[in-house]
């Protein structure tokens, strides 16, 4: 909206400058009759170009998306030139930039003040989880109180010190640790250097090389940012993950399971996840110990929490892990603390088929028809699944939300 009142307004001014016959682009100074400070329109024709070029034109998905650190920069050099400039062409324009000026700065004093010091790390790991990929996770001394759903800013000095990623937090809320399932996103890139650098530090660990016993990051938080989810006006809560996108629905998922029967309030009956991934490490690794008692299928009786897990890597289906076809269930075994094989299917998401059998279950019970809309969805994961699930909760009437980093 701003590039484009921008341009609205050089427009405008050619026109004028037509009607004076006194048009052009980049002649400096430009004197005209009618006024004296014309020779700053120029300038500013310029430095807006320029503005178009680095807030418009590196803003766009797929150029902000692969060189993140070119668009971030190149909007703080933008901002110093636009503005003075802007002073300079208006002296009057200092009554509209001083209001969000102020809030800026502001918002940047407190974000420094409360992440200008270092966390206490308890706990780093490097963890590979077959075809899901690399997964590090970190676990500190919670600096903040937060609420399930909740991200934070990361910045680890011993890989950048300028570099702040967001990743949602995992952990339950109210918990004395909090910590963050990071996945890497190949070589060369931050979370990618991040897991190699743990990695290392864990073999260095194994061959007993006393001087790598502490853990081998520093690392700031800025957070808790983000608007947390009132559930209490929702009866049914389902969680849809895919792959990394547990990381909310984790934190949500066992703030619910670990909060008591009468902090959850009257409304809230059923919580039901619903996770794909590609490897049934990704599971165990992240959630095994939540899931391992948990009942299949979102029709089970009381606990009021239920899940099932998707593996949908084709590759899978050439192994002979406990996991089962279809609907049909299997006991799992009590000598594997984290065998998920109860509540895990071999194939992708039946949208339809799970949403229908959850709508089942509201006639099951005896819930009146209004029941069926306060059923919230909520959903990290791949745009299809996002695409998908937000068609269905529209003809159901159920809420949608949907939790993914666009940067």
């Amino acid at each position: 909206g701003f590039l484009l009142a921008v341009f609205a307004h050089m427009v405008a001014v050619w026109v004028w400058q037509a009607q004076e016959g006194e048009f052009s682009f980049f002649s400096v100074p430009l004197i005209t009759s009618t006024t004296k400070d014309n020779f700053t329109v120029p300038m500013t024709t310029l430095v807006s170009w320029f503005t178009f070029i680095t807030m418009g034109g590196l803003a766009l998905n797929r150029v902000r998306r692969k060189h993140f650190e070119l668009f971030f920069y190149a909007h703080h050099v933008t901002y110093c030139v636009l503005i003075p400039t802007v002073l300079w062409h208006a002296a009057a324009s200092w009554q509209f930039l001083m209001p969000g000026l102020t809030a800026w700065f502001l918002d940047r004093c407190v974000r420094a003040f409360r992440s200008a010091r270092a966390v206490k790390v308890l706990n780093c790991r490097a963890e590979t989880c077959g075809a899901a990929g690399d997964i590090t996770v970190i676990e500190a001394v919670r600096p903040f109180d937060y609420f399930a759903g909740h991200y934070a800013f990361l910045n680890i000095t011993e890989l950048s010190l300028f570099q702040w990623h967001p990743f949602t937090i995992s952990s339950v809320a109210g918990s004395k640790v909090i910590s963050f399932h990071i996945k890497s996103m190949g070589p060369g890139t931050w979370t990618g250097r991040l897991f190699d650098l743990v990695k290392a530090h864990q073999e260095a660990v194994s061959k007993g090389q006393e001087q790598f016993c502490a853990p081998p990051i520093t690392l700031s938080l800025d957070g808790p940012t983000g608007q947390p989810i009132d559930f209490s006006k929702f009866s049914t809560v389902i969680l849809v993950a895919g792959g990394i996108g547990i990381t909310p629905c984790k934190s949500i998922f066992e703030t619910f399971r670990s909060a008591r029967a009468e902090s959850l309030g009257p409304t809230l009956k059923r919580v039901h996840l619903m996770w794909a991934g590609r490897d049934m490490n990704l599971f165990t690794s992240i959630m095994g110990h939540s899931l391992r008692d948990l009942p299949q299928g979102p029709e089970s009786a009381p606990p009021i929490f239920s899940a099932n897990v998707f593996v949908d890597n084709p590759a899978a289906l050439e192994v002979p892990p406990p996991l089962e076809r279809a609907s049909s269930s299997s006991s799992s075994s009590s000598e594997d603390p984290v065998n998920l094989s109860r509540i895990s299917r071999l194939g992708r998401m039946n949208f339809p088929a799970e949403f229908d059998s959850i709508a089942r279950g509201f006639l099951a019970e005896g819930e009146e028809p209004d029941a069926q809309r306060k059923t919230l969805v909520f959903v990290c994961g791949p745009p299809g699944i996002t695409a998908i699930c937000e068609g269905l909760c529209n003809e159901r009437g159920w809420t949608f939300h949907t939790e993914t980093f666009m940067l």
